[in-house]
């Protein structure tokens, strides 16, 4: 199998090499799946991200920090991609980017949106930050919300059941993928699981929506 990112340890922090020939949607996909399936590993650390393999924009950057931090217990401090290094606060300081295709690009939304907000795109779309109650999300793709899912997301509109959404965390909230949608109940959460990744995927299959670790999904990455 073709790896579409590989984490390497280095003497100042991690290096996380990307494929740059496949599309930011799915590269992105493979760095949560791995830190999320590494979380223990790693740890509770302070690390400096070397990026290498694709040239990344700010709010690409901005991404790969997020899906690092939400699927692990990592922090960035410090950036090092082509030969300079950039405070990880600083990044994604840029306007929001479309791309143009409609699947395997994306809508990036660098914030929390606020409750009653709606946001809607043929493209796929990412939240760097939390969806809350009363707000709405609808792609006609995929969905990737880094924070806590309180309100609404509708992926594969109006009818692709194939579509899925990653979710960081939720809380109760309205799902749907394509045609079907559900109402989700998170379980309560225990104080003496540690070190134990809330992010699920949500998906179609066998006739209902299912939101399943994403730590678990080995089948998700293809």
């Amino acid at each position: 199998m073709t790896e579409l990112s590989m984490i390497k340890s280095y003497s100042h922090g991690l290096q996380l090499i990307l494929n740059p020939d496949y599309d930011f949607e799915s590269v992105i996909k493979d760095v949560c799946y791995r830190f999320a399936s590494s979380r223990d590993f790693f740890g509770k650390s302070d690390l400096v991200l070397d990026i290498e393999g694709r040239d990344l924009n700010f709010e690409e950057t901005r991404a790969v920090i997020q899906a690092i931090e939400y699927n692990s217990d990592i922090h960035i401090t410090l950036i090092a991609d082509n030969d300079e290094a950039r405070d990880a606060r600083m990044v994604g300081m840029a306007e929001k980017f479309y791309f143009e295709d409609r699947r395997s690009n994306a809508m990036v939304i660098d914030r929390s949106l606020k409750s009653g907000e709606r946001i809607t795109s043929e493209r796929s779309i990412f939240v760097l930050g939390d969806v809350p109650e009363d707000a709405i999300v609808t792609s006609g793709a995929n969905i990737y919300i880094w924070g806590m899912l309180s309100g609404t997301a509708i992926c594969g509109a109006p009818d692709d059941a194939n579509a899925y959404m990653i979710v960081g965390d939720m809380d109760e909230c309205a799902v749907g993928v394509g045609r079907h949608s559900r109402e989700m109940i998170p379980e309560k959460k225990s104080f003496f699981k540690k070190n134990v990744s809330n992010t699920v995927m949500i998906r179609y299959q066998s006739g209902t929506i299912t939101a399943v670790p994403f730590s678990t999904m080995e089948d998700s990455r293809g």
